[in-house]
């Protein structure tokens, strides 16, 4: 499994960025990593933006990582019940 994961994601890699959907797909890809080598707690921001991007909401102990890039918008986060998405508001 991991190989395959390792050649879906160099391939994706190798293209131009320019959709959700790339970005999705490359942090769901990363994120199945990060569970069949373990590494959760070596890389705990970037499997927290890996949930992030699968689920919207999240419940738990790991639900709000400190360190996160986005912790400083946090209190200023919305959201929406009737949205599949998080959208945060950011003071110009």
């Amino acid at each position: 499994m991991k190989p395959d994961i390792l050649t879906k994601l160099a391939a994706e890699l190798r293209e131009p960025i320019g959709s959700e959907r790339q970005v999705v797909y490359i942090m769901v890809e990363l994120r199945k990593l990060i569970e069949l080598n373990c590494d959760g707690a070596q890389y705990t921001a970037l499997k927290f933006h890996c949930d992030w991007v699968a689920h919207p909401r999240l419940a738990g102990t790991q639900a709000h990582h400190p360190n996160g890039p986005l912790q400083p918008f946090a209190p200023q986060t919305i959201a929406y019940p009737r949205v599949p998405c998080r959208i945060a508001v950011v003071a110009a």
